[in-house]
């Protein structure tokens, strides 16, 4: 066998082999949305997050999601009209002002997380003076030590 004839064989099985014995590949994709008008629908997707050999997903780029059980919320008390903290930015002291529940602890964690302050108090305003100016996270606690309110204050 020459050698031109030998290497059409060894690609012609080795075509052979990829399309019939390759991995079977799913995509995973999070990106995308659908656009409608009257007249047409158009479901897109924004590349292609990752390509791998994976157990099971679904084939091909857009499955939708069949949603079941109750997409709604009831008891939805308004976080605006609840609470409110102020003045923010803060320079010494930061208030808040609530219905119906009391604030029994109050939690200020930095930008990145770690908790530096933790009081309990029954007032409605808290000394912050000590800190040093920057970006907070302030938790409101109620009863049992229910989560009430997070807030991002800025402190001068």
């Amino acid at each position: 066998m020459n050698k031109k004839t030998y290497m059409i064989t060894l690609m012609a099985l080795w075509s052979g082999f990829t399309m019939a014995g390759g991995p079977d590949l799913n995509v995973l994709n999070t990106t995308g949305g659908t656009l409608k008008n009257k007249s047409f629908a158009l479901d897109f997707s924004i590349g292609e997050v990752m390509v791998m050999n994976i157990k099971s997903y679904t084939t091909g780029f857009l499955q939708p999601q069949k949603l079941s059980g109750p997409l709604s919320v009831s008891n939805f008390k308004e976080d605006s009209e609840a609470v409110s903290v102020f003045p923010n930015p803060v320079t010494n002291f930061i208030h808040w002002n609530l219905t119906g529940d009391e604030v029994k602890k109050v939690v200020i964690f930095t930008i990145s997380g770690n908790k530096i302050m933790e009081a309990f108090s029954s007032e409605s305003k808290l000394n912050i003076e000590n800190l040093n100016p920057g970006m907070y996270t302030l938790e409101l606690f109620g009863e049992d030590n229910k989560l009430i309110k997070v807030s991002k204050i800025v402190k001068n």
